[in-house]
């Protein structure tokens, strides 16, 4: 047997063994290479899946920013919406406020010329400035709404004022240099620097109308009175019509 053993060695020959060692070199390296492909693939699936994640990710970002842009696009849509209906009010009130202005300014002009002859200069100009406002270029409609409430305003508050003014009248068809008391829109009077003549204004009559002395004496006070120049006290003046 132990001759049967050295046999079986003696015919193992060197160029076997070289045969055996390339072979389980070769099913070494093909080993290896079958690792680098699967640590090659488990790289690239744990990058598609980081891929995957990232890209959920920014999918839900962007259905979120969507929906807020949506959100943000309807509410512009309203406001265009509300300045659209604004604008179709505000054309409609233009339509309609002009041609009122333009009344409301020729009315004024009429009472201004029915209405005790009073600052005549300073109220004719301010009735010329709201007709020259109506059709200035460049005037706005709300701007030209002030100047007319404005106008409206100055004049209401004659009612309740008094005031003096120093004038040249035209008396009988003679140039009078007087003191001309307002009171209110009640009355209108004039009294001469002398004290001496006095009248009131007749809207019937459309002239001046002499008063008596009496009268002359109680516009003097009120003339003091409305400057200042004495204490306030009750005076009596004819209203509504002159003395008989």
């Amino acid at each position: 047997m132990g001759a049967a053993l050295c046999c079986a060695l003696a015919s193992f020959s060197p160029v076997q063994a070289q045969e055996t060692d390339a072979s389980m070199q070769e099913a070494l390296q093909k080993q290896q290479a079958v690792q680098k492909e699967v640590q090659a693939w488990s790289e690239e699936k744990r990058a598609l899946v980081q891929e995957i994640l990232s890209l959920q990710t920014e999918k839900k970002w962007l259905e979120l920013q969507n929906t807020q842009y949506a959100a943000y696009i309807e509410q512009k849509r309203q406001a265009v919406k509300r300045l659209e209906d604004q604008e179709e009010v505000a054309k409609s009130l233009r339509m309609e406020l002009e041609p009122y202005l333009s009344e409301v300014v020729a009315r004024l002009e009429q009472f201004v010329e029915n209405d005790l002859p009073f600052l005549p200069q300073e109220r004719e100009d301010r009735v010329r400035f709201m007709q020259q406002s109506l059709t200035e270029h460049g005037v706005s409609l709300g701007e030209r709404l002030r100047r007319v409430l404005e106008a409206l305003t100055v004049e209401a508050q004659y009612g309740t004022s008094v005031d003096v003014q120093d004038r040249k009248l035209e008396v009988q068809g003679v140039s009078t240099q007087a003191q001309v008391v307002r009171i209110g829109r009640v009355g209108l009077f004039y009294v001469t620097r002398d004290g001496n003549t006095a009248g009131m204004w007749d809207a019937r009559a459309q002239g001046w109308a002499q008063l008596s002395q009496d009268t002359a004496r109680e516009l003097r006070k009120t003339v003091d009175i409305i400057r200042e120049r004495r204490a306030a006290e009750l005076v009596t003046l004819p209203v509504g019509k002159p003395e008989e």
